[in-house]
């Protein structure tokens, strides 16, 4: 059985594009950006 969720992540091509749909349709508050430069991504997390 599942009692909460850690994280979960989702590959996007416009993060800022992508916080503010997350932000606006689910009320999801973005952290600030942060690069991973071991797997070449930019990072934001969401309190959920």
């Amino acid at each position: 059985m599942l009692n909460r969720i850690y994280h979960l992540g989702y590959a996007v091509e416009d993060i800022e594009a992508a916080s503010i749909f997350y932000e606006e349709n689910f009320g999801a508050v973005p952290g600030e950006p942060e690069v991973v430069e071991e797997q070449g991504i930019v990072a934001t997390m969401f309190r959920v």
